[in-house]
């Protein structure tokens, strides 16, 4: 069972979003990651609807 899988069984609000391009750490260098700056978008967006 994935983490995801884990936490939405205990009931907890998950979204995944895979970038499988991406090695583990991305978003520590967002120079040289092209996803990077999309993926800590969504972070963000994820942080501010959940702390309102």
């Amino acid at each position: 069972m994935s983490c995801a899988a884990a936490l939405r069984q205990a009931g907890v609000d998950v979204q995944l979003i895979e970038y499988p391009a991406m090695p583990h750490g991305f978003l520590d260098f967002p120079r040289f990651a092209r996803d990077a700056d999309t993926a800590m978008a969504a972070v963000v967006k994820a942080q501010r609807s959940a702390f309102g």
